[in-house]
């Protein structure tokens, strides 16, 4: 609750500037390391490398673990992929669940919205997850879209600025 608590902080402080900077690949492989240890056997990551993209690291790792922390939740075993693609770092997150209907894509960024599947289990959330995922991507300039709705296994891209 304390981390959904300064996550909505952060989103809601209008006069805080976000402080953009370089992030090279030592520093992205750091968070991907700390997120490996929280989910375990859980989290596969490829493509770790010389990356450079401008972004901010706490905003970075929160988008990321929201969004592997929904992939664990609705799968078992979450995949991120990290590539150069022109002028961006490409991340993809995607997962082993039963995908999202095209009816709740059109919607998952909605703060508070949650998918019927959701409603009828108790997941404990309050549909803010993605929410704050794509808050906090137009934030660092960057721009976060489901690639699949209505196949198997969500996928997410999250394309970040390298200047």
């Amino acid at each position: 609750l304390d981390e959904l608590f300064d996550n909505i902080v952060l989103i809601n402080r209008p006069t805080k500037k976000v402080n953009l900077d370089y992030v090279d690949g030592k520093q992205l492989d750091e968070m991907l390391d700390k997120l490996s240890n929280e989910f375990d056997s859980a989290l596969t990551i490829y493509g770790r490398g010389a990356y450079i993209m401008y972004s901010e690291l706490k905003r970075l790792y929160i988008i990321l673990r929201n969004l592997i922390k929904n992939g664990v939740f609705y799968g078992t075993n979450v995949r991120v992929h990290i590539c150069n693609v022109g002028d961006f770092v490409e991340i993809i997150v995607d997962d082993d669940g039963p995908g999202i209907n095209p009816e709740d894509a059109k919607h998952i960024f909605d703060e508070f919205y949650q998918s019927k599947i959701v409603r009828g289990k108790k997941s404990g959330g309050l549909g803010l997850g993605l929410y704050i995922v794509k808050k906090l991507s137009d934030e660092i300039m960057a721009s976060i879209c489901l690639t699949n709705p209505g196949q198997p296994h969500a996928k997410f891209k999250l394309m970040i600025p390298v200047r």
